[in-house]
């Protein structure tokens, strides 16, 4: 009875601690694909305000733009604006290659596979986010230089965490 009792017991814990295991890999490429659909779900929200901002530099580009004090080379103020909206237009290039490629679905992966899948993803996404906000940070830095005001899609306010 001991031994019955013992092996019942061993079994019952083994496929505890299987089960356990089992659950906490499923868990965790959730939890992994939960915060890469979350930053990009925040990136969205920047890819809105980037619009702004590249709207904005679009119409700086094309007017005669008020200089600060000490800046007085349009061609350079000009060459600036200009880059800063392709590395926008560049950022938001790649959030859609980034959105073509990923795929919430797991059906067909081993847990293993899912979880690798969500990791490489998140690099991806995190790499995209690094990508928009220097994009961002150096629009904003550009409107108020120029004097003015960045403006942001929807009257939200732009924050650079997540």
């Amino acid at each position: 009875m001991k031994t019955n009792t013992f092996t019942s017991f061993s079994v019952l814990l083994c496929a505890g601690v299987a089960c356990l295991f089992s659950c906490t890999q499923e868990q965790d490429y959730k939890s992994i694909r939960k915060e890469v659909v979350a930053i990009h779900d925040h990136l969205m929200a920047d890819a809105e305000t980037a619009v702004d901002y590249q709207e904005q530099l679009d119409s700086l580009f094309l007017q005669s733009f008020p200089m600060s004090a000490g800046q007085t080379d349009t061609v350079a103020a000009k060459v600036e604006i200009e880059a800063a909206i392709a590395a926008l237009k560049a950022a938001d290039e790649k959030m859609m290659d980034w959105m073509n490629q990923f795929n919430p679905d797991v059906e067909g992966k081993s847990k293993e596979e899912s979880i690798l899948y969500f990791r490489e993803q998140m690099t991806g996404i995190l790499v995209l986010e690094s990508s928009y906000k220097q994009a961002m940070l150096t629009a904003e830095q550009l409107l108020l230089k120029y004097g003015l005001k960045p403006s942001v899609h929807g009257g939200h306010g732009h924050t650079h965490a997540h």
